[in-house]
């Protein structure tokens, strides 16, 4: 019925208790959970092993979260799966809810769903995004989306607190039916991580599925927990992805555009913002990010 597909990389005790919460909130639904393990250094993955349904893959190296996704994918058998973080806790009535929404015979159209989902401090999540524009992607990078919130493409002007279609809901919890996944073949593994998702709601989209949010049951998201990991290169991942979506959907031209925008306003932006709170330790590592943007920058324009 439904496997549960988890990219660990050092989630050190969230793992764990998401598996349990997994299993103590299965009620018969979930087939199997599909583990895969990034190579991590942390001993997560053994503190797993013995786990009930668990099914763990350890990678050598630390591919990245789409390609160990689609690793996950390849060994799911089951008509739907859930692409689950590690730093999640699932709720009771979570997965009867999706399951059966999934399988009404008016929501055939419906390939992917999620949840509302509360964060650290206990509030509903304001996680669903519209599909970008290259105009959204300007405004972000110049600013102008922290004062106008609706240039942007984050729905954070709305409270979550309804059931909706949606362009987009988050990677955290990704339920989606194997059969459009595997027509739209899977996560696009340019994107170590970020946005690969968003990437693949447009273009189950553009096949003409839709995208569901269910605001009646939720799920505990801890946010980050792997990626608390890597601070270092997080912002790298994070503007490296907006520039692959960008160069993917809307062209060379407009990658460019967004290109000098990141390296002239955004730059200047965060580091004026580093300054402000006295972080010298934010101001090196936005510099080190971008220094690797650079570098990545001019790789992948000679290796064209």
């Amino acid at each position: 019925m439904i496997d549960i597909v988890i990219v660990n990389w050092n989630s050190g005790n969230f793992i764990k208790d998401c598996i349990s919460s997994i299993n103590n909130y299965s009620n018969g639904l979930i087939t199997q959970i599909i583990v895969i393990d990034n190579n991590s250094t942390d001993y997560s993955d053994i503190s797993i092993k013995s786990m009930p349904n668990v099914n763990l893959i350890k990678l050598e190296s630390n591919y990245g979260f789409a390609k160990a996704c689609n690793i996950g994918s390849s060994y799911s058998k089951s008509k739907y799966i859930l692409f689950l973080n590690p730093d999640t806790i699932i709720n009771p009535g979570v997965f009867e809810r999706v399951f059966k929404f999934m399988e009404d015979e008016h929501n055939s159209d419906i390939g992917i769903c999620g949840v509302q989902q509360i964060n650290n401090e206990g509030a509903v999540s304001k996680h669903s995004n519209n599909f970008p524009t290259i105009f959204s992607f300007l405004y972000v990078t110049v600013g102008l989306a922290t004062i106008f919130p609706k240039l942007g493409h984050e729905m954070n002007y709305w409270n979550h607190m309804d059931s909706r279609q949606v362009d987009h809901v988050i990677g955290s919890f990704y339920f989606i039916r194997r059969k459009v996944f595997k027509k739209a073949k899977g996560f696009d593994e340019r994107f170590f991580v970020y946005l690969e998702d968003l990437d693949l709601s447009y273009r189950v989209k553009k096949m003409g599925w839709k995208s569901m949010y269910l605001s009646d049951v939720n799920i505990k998201h801890y946010c980050g927990g792997s990626s608390r990991n890597a601070k270092s290169n997080r912002l790298f991942y994070s503007i490296r992805s907006r520039l692959l979506y960008v160069e993917k959907h809307f062209g060379k031209s407009s990658f460019f555009i967004i290109l000098l925008a990141t390296f002239t306003f955004e730059l200047s932006l965060r580091l004026i913002k580093a300054l402000a709170s006295f972080s010298l330790t934010i101001f090196r590592e936005i510099l080190m990010s971008y220094l690797s943007l650079a570098k990545w920058f001019f790789k992948s324009q000679n290796s064209d």
